[in-house]
């Protein structure tokens, strides 16, 4: 800081400084913009340390050996957010209606997911073989063992609900990047010591989550005071709006999953591997759409419905118009990143990055939407919709893929987001009674917005 000061300009100096204080005084605090604003700068970093980590094991893996690290650590991911039963939003939600009872429902959800992790990691075993037949026997067997991880991923999106309905943004996005970070460190020690393999690689994304886990769950067992009194009310409610929602949280797996799951079943290694780092590269565009829905859900659950309906429509309008401009950069850029990131090897996978880049905008766009009915506790509304494009994007996938490749399993993908954008719109005129929510910023969202930056501005200079 004090270099920067040194060859600044004296102008430019007086301008910095407020706005450099006004930002750090607005990020020490814990309003909704504070959130916001770490929450966005929180997933551009992780977005930076992913980035680093797929450069790694594309260039020293190869388009077969990421078909392959994707192949096996798969099946924990999946299962891992599979099988929720809706606890996760579920928690959120009855910590803000119920904050009093909120380390009763943390204790109950702990033991629901214990559970759970026992069944996910059994089923893996067993499905495993099954799906991945035409693979070796190796790859198999390195598949089941990584099975034993899956709890390990149901329980962190666990925790970081439990974080978000805390609205503690601040241990949630630590939560977030010091896994990635480990992670990024020991792809790079395993590079350079001639050791990163697909089960090696699998194994850093995996085993950072485990004593982060278990040190969140301690510090959550010593704020929050349980007892077995209260469980079987605990237990009745938060698996009553957690099914309820449940239904959503499949689909948002399985849209997210059910693409690899196909093209690990259809496809070779390598078509598998040009396609998730074109992947990879396209959901970088979702960045600021995810963060937004994140902050926005625990502070829409204590509003009004109007107040509810206003929040959302507004941050869609804006978040989306931001989302599209960040997607025509790159479509300009990508086909070029591409290859310069990843190398020579993903040539072939330039082919397909304009149609993700729009799919992830899409997708982020019902996301933010998806949040009025989770505050207005009407997750049910959304699910069967939802349901309804999933239903389509399977046998998209099955007639595309093995028809057109990459480009067959792109377009299933887009298609089935823009049915589920489409269902989503118009659930706000048929159970709302709303007018439909229009996809670019109107006047007054700009006054809005503008209003905003003005106060921001204000309270820098003071």
């Amino acid at each position: 800081m004090s270099r920067l000061m040194s060859i600044l300009p004296e102008k430019a100096l007086k301008r910095f400084i407020p706005i450099w204080t006004g930002l750090q005084n607005k990020l020490s605090k814990k309003s909704s913009a504070a959130n916001t604003i770490r929450t966005i700068m929180t997933s551009m970093f992780i977005v930076l340390l992913n980035l680093g980590t797929g450069i790694i094991c594309a260039r020293f893996l190869g388009p077969v050996g990421r078909g392959e690290q994707s192949a096996i650590m798969l099946w924990p991911s999946l299962l891992g957010q599979l099988f929720t039963l809706g606890l996760q939003t579920s928690v959120i939600y009855n910590m803000k209606k119920n904050p009093q009872e909120s380390g009763n429902f943390i204790f109950t959800a702990c033991l629901i997911h214990l559970g759970t992790s026992v069944f996910i990691t059994a089923a893996g075993i067993w499905f495993v073989p099954v799906w991945l037949s035409s693979y070796s026997h190796e790859t198999v067997v390195l598949a089941q063992i990584l099975m034993f991880f899956a709890p390990s991923v149901l329980f962190t999106n666990y925790l970081n609900a439990v974080m978000q309905g805390r609205e503690d943004f601040k241990g949630f996005n630590r939560r977030r990047y010091l896994p990635v970070v480990a992670t990024l460190i020991m792809l790079l020690g395993l590079a350079l010591t001639g050791h990163l393999t697909p089960f090696t690689s699998a194994l850093s994304y995996f085993l950072p989550n485990v004593p982060v886990g278990i040190y969140t769950v301690y510090q959550l067992f010593r704020m929050y005071k349980t007892s077995l009194k209260g469980i079987v009310s605990s237990v009745k409610r938060l698996i009553t709006y957690g099914l309820s929602s449940y239904l959503i949280d499949i689909v948002a797996t399985l849209t997210l999953f059910m693409d690899q799951v196909v093209m690990v079943r259809l496809m070779t290694p390598t078509d598998l591997g040009l396609y998730l780092v074109a992947l990879s590269l396209a959901r970088m565009v979702g960045i600021f759409q995810n963060a937004i829905a994140i902050v926005l859900l625990p502070k829409a659950a204590g509003m009004s419905r109007d107040e509810t309906i206003s929040l959302t429509m507004k941050v869609f309008r804006i978040a989306s118009t931001g989302t599209c401009i960040i997607a025509l950069v790159l479509m300009v850029i990508s086909p070029t990143a591409l290859i310069l990131l990843y190398g020579e090897k993903y040539r072939e996978a330039t082919g397909i990055i304009w149609i993700l880049l729009l799919e992830t905008a899409l997708s982020g766009a019902v996301w933010v939407l998806a949040q009025t009915f989770m505050a207005l506790g009407k997750p049910g509304k959304v699910s069967l919709l939802q349901a309804i494009g999933l239903s389509i994007s399977i046998p998209l996938l099955i007639f595309l893929v093995p028809r057109f490749g990459l480009t067959g399993a792109a377009c299933a993908l887009l298609t089935a987001t823009f049915v589920r954008f489409c269902f989503i719109m118009f659930q706000f005129p048929l159970s709302l009674k709303v007018p439909m929510p229009r996809p670019v910023p109107t006047q007054g969202d700009l006054l809005w917005f503008k209003q905003k930056i003005t106060q921001r501005l204000k309270s820098n200079a003071t």
